[in-house]
């Protein structure tokens, strides 16, 4: 976890959960994902809220404050889908920012080595800014939640489609074929599905990303990504 810490202590402050307002005090907002697996499927969530509303993805949320990456991403997945998944290894960071309103399009650098921020780029700063912190997990036996009797927590439901997950108030929760990935791409999260195929699924190693997302006629595209 040593990468993990270094790349930690360098990042932004923590926010708050709602889309950080364009000014000197805005803030990227730390959030750990996971890449969740088990028997050749990946467990996906169907995003009920912006950024990203009605996109697959995966699981993921805020980092509390005193947490490390493995304990959130644990965590979060737990909240979103009821499956118990056990840290494996880092993979790496995402630097995400979206812009949610038609703007004019990132004018692509001509060089690799040219750097622009958003304002220069975009013509206009993003609406979110996000630093994903990208986790492999597995599961824990069947990963099920295992419920008291009598209890049923609070927002969530059992889906209909998957055995051993729970869909919360986050969205609809599935696994899917690890191998049915492609056939996902365009309804899945374009950053995610990116993040899987050039991080996650290679084993490459710890990678660091850049990426500039705009949703234009109601669909996200990526703009930039490496």
């Amino acid at each position: 976890m040593g990468q993990a810490a270094a790349i930690l202590d360098a990042m932004a402050k923590r926010s708050d959960k709602a889309a950080p307002k364009q000014s000197a005090e805005a803030r990227a907002v730390v959030v750990a994902v996971g890449a969740v697996f088990r028997a050749g499927k990946i467990l996906l969530i169907r995003r009920n809220f912006e950024p990203f509303i009605g996109c697959w993805g995966m699981p993921g949320g805020k980092i509390r404050f005193g947490e490390h990456i493995e304990d959130a991403v644990e965590r979060e997945v737990w909240e979103e889908s009821g499956v118990r998944a056990r840290f494996r290894r880092f993979c790496g960071v995402l630097s995400e920012r979206v812009r949610l309103k038609a703007g004019p399009k990132i004018l692509r650098a001509k060089r690799p080595c040219e750097r622009s921020n958003s304002a220069s780029v975009a013509g206009s700063p993003p609406d979110m800014h996000y630093l994903v912190l990208v986790s492999e997990l597995r599961v824990k036996g069947d990963g099920s939640r295992r419920k008291k009797r009598g209890q049923s927590p609070q927002g969530l439901g059992q889906s209909p489609f998957s055995v051993g997950v729970t869909s919360s108030r986050e969205g609809e929760v599935r696994w899917f074929p690890v191998k049915d990935l492609t056939g996902l791409r365009k309804a899945m999260i374009p950053s995610d599905y990116l993040l899987l195929r050039r991080s996650v699924l290679r084993k490459t190693g710890t990678r660091y990303f850049r990426c500039e997302i705009a949703k234009r006629g109601g669909k996200y595209r990526v703009e930039r990504f490496g």
